[in-house]
Order: C-alpha cells, then structure tokens, then sequence
C-alpha cells in the first residue's frame, strides 16, 4: 500500500537503492535514549532473498523498532513481528513497536517494562505467531498489563478472506482488534 508522507517522516524511513540489485526500504532504529543502533532493510520485491537484512551490526535481540516514537502519555504500545507490521500500524496512527522475529528476547521485554505501558500483542495469525504470542506474554504478566488481540475478525470481513498479518490489516481490522483484546 502507499504510505503517506507524514509517516514516511516518523518511520524516518529511506531506501537502499541497489543492495546488489535489491531494492529495500530501511529503517533506522532508535533506543529510547534516542541513540541509532542499526538500520533494517525489507525488500520492495517479495521475492527477494534475503527478504530482510540488517545492516551495521544492528544489535536486533536488545532494541526494538520504533521505539523513538514512543510517547509517555500514549495508552499502550502495539507490539508486533515484522517491519511493515509496524509501518502499516504506524501508518493509521498507533504506537507500535517490532520486534524484528516473532520472539521476544528477555532485553525486549525489560525495554517494555521500562515503558511501562500497557502491550498489546499483535503478532502474526501463524504457528510462530501464537507462540511468540504467548512467550511474550509469560515475559511481561506481571510488570506491564498484557492484552493479546484476537485474529477472528471475520465479523466486521464479510466474505473478504481473513488476513494473517497486521501489515494487511485495515484501520477498522486494527480498531477491532484491539476493542476486543484479552488479558494474556
């Protein structure tokens, strides 16, 4: 889908125009000290192999994606696997994070205890998914509230086919998702 301007911004996303002729779009990522520790690059063509790679050293086990937007008097954090999981949450206005896998390390979830703000587990509708899923949430019960989203969103789908990722969710998929969350 087309990202609009505003967000390409906050993302601070760019693009690596010839990674041995693969087109990727990076992005940095940031601590909350505001400190660059790497970048990370999604190919623009699906068939690309490597679809992902991290440049510089990123040191992915002990960040997470998007964390320079995260914001004290936000209500929660989105946490999600892959980069456009988070662009696409990004892009209809929610704090997210990634986790750039589908586990999270013991140093992601000690970032998210720092935070302090409710989690909300958005991870992908697939085996690796539920159990990232439900790993994530044994790490944070008890230091931050833990809310998991449920993928049944056939209710507001119609005939339309379910989607698996939240980077193929609508704003209304999004929204109902996480009306209808559960304490994990």
């Amino acid at each position: 889908g087309i990202v609009d301007k505003r967000v390409l911004k906050k993302a601070r996303l760019c693009l690596d125009p010839d990674d041995k002729g693969v087109e990727r779009v990076v992005f940095p990522v940031y601590g909350l000290d505001k400190k660059l520790y790497g970048f990370t690059g999604r190919a623009t063509n699906d068939k690309a192999i490597p679809k992902v790679r991290d440049y510089h050293g990123l040191p992915k086990g002990a960040i997470l994606l998007g964390l320079h937007n995260v914001v004290y008097n936000s209500n929660r954090v989105i946490l999600v696997e892959g980069l456009m999981d988070y662009l696409n949450l990004l892009q209809h206005g929610h704090t997210a994070l990634a986790v750039m896998h589908s586990g999270l390390t013991d140093a992601q979830a000690a970032i998210l205890k720092e935070i302090a703000l409710p989690v909300f587990l958005m991870y992908d509708n697939d085996k690796a998914g539920q159990s990232g899923s439900v790993e994530a949430s044994k790490k944070l019960k008890g230091y931050v509230p833990v809310m998991v989203c449920d993928w049944d969103v056939s209710a507001i789908c119609g005939d339309m086919p379910l989607p698996n990722d939240p980077a193929e969710l609508t704003k209304k998929e999004i929204k109902y998702m996480l009306d209808q969350a559960a304490f994990g």
